[in-house]
């Protein structure tokens, strides 16, 4: 197994996180909302003085309030999820009230006493699951929800997303395509957009298991997201209990899969600081997909032999979070590696199988030919990632809120191919060129993302932000070709690649009438490039225009369109492979993609359940 500790690292990473807090004056997460409410008697009339507390779904008390002359009260900033509402009466007794917030949220629940003294309190109002103020298209999914699944918490991120989240499909390598878009989808860890991996597969290094709630945005995005824009993923994790505890999970199955899993965390005795942690490994005898189907009169039914996929691994995630009156701070550390050997087909398996040597055949999905390696074959791949994210929140009230978090992600791809048996098929097939491909690539990426919300007027919520990254990437990349005469040819790259990303943003949400919501927002990003060779620039000016209309209490239709601007990650190497002409890498200059995007959806909520459909 192939890992590389770059330790050192991952400490400067720390200081520099904290440093940065050091000179921030306040911030929050980009996944909150806000929640206020009005409290009137039977009869209408406010209801002052009356104490409300919240409670998340957990049941642990977060915030307490007390309502004004007018029955209103300010719960202020809070992440999207499931709250309770406890109101209490002058006579001491109590009643809930569920609310569901989603992310970007600015809630307000009216809630109703019908009575106050001798009698128990009775609260009534709407758990409303449908977002008014957003056009965007979204699914949730809560830590219970996860463990109620067929695997629970031990599923994979990318299985966890495919299994619950329409339009997305898993790859054999833990790739996930979004709406037919490979390669774009963006991670949020607590507010903080994640920078690309070297491999291009962020999602098997973060663990369900640290996910306290997540929400996954596939349409209509707003001007605050860029870069990576098939979808986005907003997780928040997972923060200490009140009381300290944990769970020591083993996980034995086919394939000789081992994977023993603990988490512990607590809190002090006010629950003002928690902290949370998880460590766990993995093996097993098949760790990707096997490449073969089950044999030449039963290509269609996927492979049934593992040769050569045998995965091991760990993962490690810690959270500290303090909260303070209007003041949190939050650290979050994640490490993990992981090591696959590259699946080869069986030795019963001949080059003159008709699926190898043919060059008309396809199978009955149009793929063909395939390419021979022996079953001998060698090629493995080691994955690492590291990451740090610092941040310090303060709710300023009245819905307003700002946050200025740093990050820094260390990333490391390992490919080793086996030349000998990779370039084995040109001198056993004819007219067959082989290839055989390594490297060892490797990327840091240093950033900070500050947002600002407020309500600048009644109805009329205003956000603004920006985002800049540094990135550098470096490492040997080599490709070896063969034609099964010529002498073998073989070119490599290299090079010290930089890339600087600068994103500025600008959004209002406006209500026009009531049940009609606009969503308005602008963008700008920008990317610069340097290569060993060249230098590459690009940038896009994109408009983001939503509108929402809460038709009835439970439906919505929602419509929005945007432009999208993808650049390619500078992690990747600036070449391309091509088997024309001799082969060999060759450069390229990378082009962003740039889309138009138009949706349109119906949200319609059926007691708990909530019905979702988009164009």
């Amino acid at each position: 197994m192939r890992l590389i500790p770059p330790y050192s690292r991952l400490a400067r990473a720390l200081i520099f996180c904290l440093a940065c807090l050091a000179a921030c004056p306040a911030l929050r997460a980009g996944v909150d909302a806000g929640l206020r409410g009005h409290i009137s008697d039977a009869s209408g009339a406010a209801v002052a003085g009356l104490a409300v507390q919240l409670f998340d779904a957990a049941r642990r008390p977060l915030k307490a309030a007390v309502t004004d002359g007018a029955g209103d009260f300010d719960a202020g900033s809070l992440p999207f999820g499931d709250y309770s509402l406890q109101a209490v009466a002058p006579d001491g007794t109590e009643a809930d009230l569920a609310v569901h917030l989603a992310s970007g949220d600015a809630k307000v629940v009216r809630l109703t006493l019908q009575a106050l003294q001798g009698e128990a309190v009775v609260v009534t109002g709407h758990r409303d699951l449908v977002s008014q103020d957003s056009a965007s298209s979204r699914v949730e999914l809560s830590r219970a929800q996860i463990q109620a699944l067929p695997e629970g918490a031990s599923v994979s991120l990318p299985k966890l997303l495919t299994s619950t989240s329409p339009g997305m499909v898993l790859g054999s390598f833990g790739q996930v395509f979004t709406r037919g878009n490979h390669a774009n989808l963006q991670y949020q860890i607590d507010g903080v957009q994640l920078p690309d991996s070297v491999s291009g597969t962020f999602g098997d290094a973060f663990s369900p298991r640290d996910i306290e709630r997540m929400e996954v945005i596939t349409g209509g995005l707003p001007a605050e997201y860029g870069n990576r824009l098939a979808g986005v993923l907003n997780i928040i994790t997972r923060s200490g209990p009140q009381d300290f505890g944990g769970d020591l999970d083993i996980g034995y199955g086919s394939f000789g899969k081992f994977a023993p899993q603990l988490d512990f965390g607590g809190s002090n005795h006010d629950g003002s600081f928690r902290y949370f942690a998880t460590a766990g490994t993995f093996s097993t005898g098949r760790g990707l997909d096997t490449p073969q189907p089950g044999g030449e009169a039963d290509e269609t039914q996927g492979g049934r032999e593992a040769v050569h996929d045998h995965a091991e691994g760990h993962n490690a995630f810690a959270k500290l979070d303090w909260r303070g009156g209007a003041d949190r701070v939050t650290l979050d550390l994640s490490d993990s590696r992981r090591y696959y050997q590259i699946p080869n087909y069986p030795a019963g398996f001949k080059p003159a199988d008709p699926f190898f040597s043919d060059p008309n055949f396809s199978d009955p999905w149009g793929n063909g030919r395939f390419d021979y390696r022996p079953s001998g074959t060698g090629d493995t791949q080691a994955e690492q990632e590291d990451y740090v994210q610092a941040a310090w929140s303060r709710d300023l009230g009245g819905g307003s809120r700002l946050q200025v978090a740093p990050y820094w992600k260390y990333s490391d791809l390992d490919f080793q191919g086996d030349p000998t048996n990779d370039l084995a098929a040109a001198g056993l097939i004819s007219g067959v060129q082989a290839t055989s491909f390594s490297e060892h690539r490797r990327a840091d990426n240093v950033g900070v993302k500050a947002d600002l919300e407020w309500a600048a007027l009644a109805g009329l919520k205003v956000k603004t932000g920006l985002q800049l990254q540094g990135s550098q990437s470096s490492g040997p990349v080599s490709v070896a070709t063969w034609d099964g005469s010529s002498n073998t040819a073989t070119s490599g790259d290299d090079s010290m690649d930089r890339g600087w990303q600068e994103g500025l943003y600008g959004q209002v949400e406006w209500r026009l009438l009531a049940g009609l919501t606009a969503n308005l927002g602008l963008r700008y990003d920008a990317t610069q490039f340097q290569f060993s060779d060249a230098s590459s620039s690009d940038a896009l000016l994109q408009p983001r225009v939503g509108l929402s209309w809460l038709a009835w209490p439970d439906t919505k239709l929602h419509a929005f369109y945007g432009r999208l601007y993808m650049p390619a990650p500078v992690e990747d190497l600036r070449s391309s492979f091509s088997a024309v002409g001799g082969g060999g890498l060759r450069p390229y200059d990378i082009k962003a993609e740039k889309d138009d995007y138009t949706e349109a959806g119906l949200d319609q909520q059926f007691g708990e359940q909530l019905l979702a459909v988009n164009v």
